[in-house]
């Protein structure tokens, strides 16, 4: 408990939230079975069809990335009131998408060799209000894989196509960077980051997403204590200053690494390592990924 209120005072200047006050039990138990139902509405989420065309057409939006309660074994009633705060709404989840699909319509034009990846926080579950989106561009047949120059040459072409969209806008563009980058604004809001030819991110957010939807005997089948402590990591690193490479700092996909690895080694929870080999960025979780664990101290 005491590393819980530590915890939370780190977070709550980032999340401007504060201890319920006394009364306020019924509020939070409301909010609990809220998250829970959203939770129960949007169980399964429809996958888009990894050989489908980048034309715009079959983008599944997610339902909502709703956190449901956790035990208050693993985490207080206070931290509970942080996840539910920062995880994104259903509104905010469909919105997100929606932008990817004006992009997915914007480069239609490439052809039909041409998908559009996406990957990172928005796709491995890790996510939280106010997130940009990471996205890939890359051809079905490989080529140009890991080619900054042929990369460049590829966005440089998409550029006029996006700026077409009326809620597109170019915000800038660096292609003297390891891994070139487009960044998109959508609507004046939401800002997306575009490669091209990048595509181990996408195996590595297939692997993530695996872990953040592992099942843990000790809460349940749908026990958030993955998704959940890697989210309050996040959050804290954020507010102690202490997260973005920029800044020389580790990033956010750092942080959660080290989070795994914690309850991997941890004897309260031993996570078990997921086989990497058996995420290939495309499709739903692999059966191999499908892990279940115990999850909680020992009696």
């Amino acid at each position: 408990m005491a590393a819980a209120t530590t915890l939370l005072s780190a977070l709550e200047g980032a999340t401007k939230l504060r201890p319920p006050a006394a009364g306020a039990a019924d509020q939070a138990a409301e909010e609990r079975v809220a998250a829970e139902a959203d939770m129960a509405a949007g169980k399964a989420w429809r996958q888009r069809d990894p050989g489908r065309p980048a034309d715009g057409a079959g983008w599944a939006q997610p339902r909502a990335m709703a956190m449901p309660s956790c035990s208050g074994a693993i985490l207080n009633d206070h931290l509970e009131r942080v996840l539910l705060s920062v995880v994104p709404s259903k509104l905010d989840t469909e919105y997100l998408w929606s932008c990817l699909g004006e992009i997915s319509l914007a480069l239609a034009e490439l052809g039909r060799m041409w998908r559009l990846g996406p990957f990172g926080s928005v796709k491995n579950l890790f996510m939280t209000r106010g997130s940009d989106i990471d996205v890939t561009l890359y051809r079905v047949d490989a080529q140009g894989e890991g080619n900054s120059a042929a990369a460049v040459q590829v966005l440089q072409v998409a550029m006029p196509m996006l700026v077409q969209r009326p809620s597109l806008e170019v915000v800038r563009f660096v292609p003297t960077a390891r891994i070139p980058v487009l960044t998109l604004r959508c609507n004046g809001l939401v800002d997306v980051d575009l490669s091209c030819h990048n595509t181990e991110p996408l195996r590595n957010t297939h692997l993530l997403r695996a872990y953040a939807e592992a099942r843990c005997a000790a809460q349940g089948p749908a026990g958030p204590v993955v998704r959940g402590l890697a989210l309050l990591v996040k959050l804290w690193s954020k507010a102690a200053c202490v997260c973005g490479a920029p800044k020389g700092n580790l990033t956010s996909y750092s942080l959660t690494l080290m989070v795994l690895y914690f309850l991997q080694v941890h004897p309260d929870f031993e996570l078990p390592c997921l086989p990497t080999w058996a995420f290939d960025g495309s499709g739903p979780t692999p059966k191999l990924g499908k892990a279940r664990w115990r999850g909680g101290p020992r009696p």
